[in-house]
């Protein structure tokens, strides 16, 4: 998934523990955001000194990414079956769709 669909001039660098996205902008300052939504106003500053740590890769998470089944809706943050492991592709897919659904959502109450 590319960033700039959502938030143009942003690069995703990686995933701060699995949940959510680290980005950089056209300045190269670094930034913290939640998949869902993926807003500006949800941007937090982030800071990479000290993530040079070196993990052993476990096979059965190899290519994949930590998703919650709920995300949006009265989903639970914690792990038991709210949450799944998913391939890459998934991952971006059910990013878009969340986030399409978050924006029709937003722009029905502005109307």
């Amino acid at each position: 998934m590319r960033s700039g669909e959502f938030l143009p001039g942003f690069q995703i660098v990686g995933l701060r523990g699995w949940d959510d996205f680290i980005l950089r902008d056209k300045s190269g300052r670094i930034y913290s955001v939640p998949p869902v939504p993926i807003e500006l106003q949800y941007l937090k500053p982030f800071s990479l000194s000290g993530f040079a740590v070196v993990l052993e890769p476990a096979e059965r998470f190899k290519g994949k990414i930590k998703w919650y089944t709920k995300p949006v809706f009265g989903g639970d943050p914690n792990f038991g079956e709210n949450m799944t492991w998913i391939i890459h592709d998934k991952h971006a897919q059910l990013v878009r769709w969340w986030n399409s659904l978050y924006r029709s959502v937003a722009n029905t109450k502005k109307l």
